[in-house]
């Protein structure tokens, strides 16, 4: 068997022992991070909500794979140690704190929303620009949703004219980045 048939059968092999292997399964609310740990990725898929955080050694050997619900990853902010990771299509967003403790949830609390464009995080609250509609007046409106990291609570919601695909903050503001019909 030459070379690219044996990775063609290993990865279809992969495939089907990960995706066994999920079926009943539910995402951890906490991880423990071994010593060995240099990096840690986060894989999700396109049209099914099975997700993984893996993690990595200096080397890059896999030492673990951690099941999450999570759909189309795009997006990540960080601040302090404390990294937010959000849906470009899907609702599915988590946060993952340094000492392991996994967040996973749906912005205002409906699953059924559309993803996000753009995140941000800071040390008490998830800002996130959900995707959005036309309007006739305004042209591409999208969704501003801060949300309290410590108890889930949304602060506020607030629509912007605009297509949002990058967010960044100083001392005083939020400054969204976009373009708009």
């Amino acid at each position: 068997m030459n070379k690219y048939k044996k990775i063609i059968v290993f990865t279809f092999i992969f495939s089907l022992l990960t995706a066994c292997g999920k079926l009943g399964t539910q995402s951890p609310s906490h991880i423990k991070f071994k010593d060995k740990v240099k990096y840690v990725a986060v894989q999700s898929f396109m049209m099914k909500k099975d997700g993984l955080i893996l993690t990595i050694d200096e080397k890059g050997k896999l030492l673990e794979e951690i099941p999450i619900n999570a759909r189309d990853i795009h997006n990540v902010s960080s601040k302090n140690s404390t990294i937010y990771f959000a849906g470009s299509r899907s609702n599915d967003n988590i946060i993952l704190t340094e000492s392991g403790k996994i967040d996973e949830f749906n912005l205002l609390d409906e699953s059924n929303y559309s993803g996000c464009t753009s995140v941000l995080i800071n040390d008490k609250i998830s800002y996130s620009s959900m995707n959005g509609n036309i309007d006739e007046k305004e042209g591409y409106v999208s969704l501003l949703v801060a949300r309290n990291i410590d108890n889930g609570k949304t602060l506020y919601n607030t629509i912007v004219p605009l297509y949002t695909t990058n967010m960044c903050e100083d001392e005083k503001n939020i400054y969204l980045v976009g373009t708009n019909a």
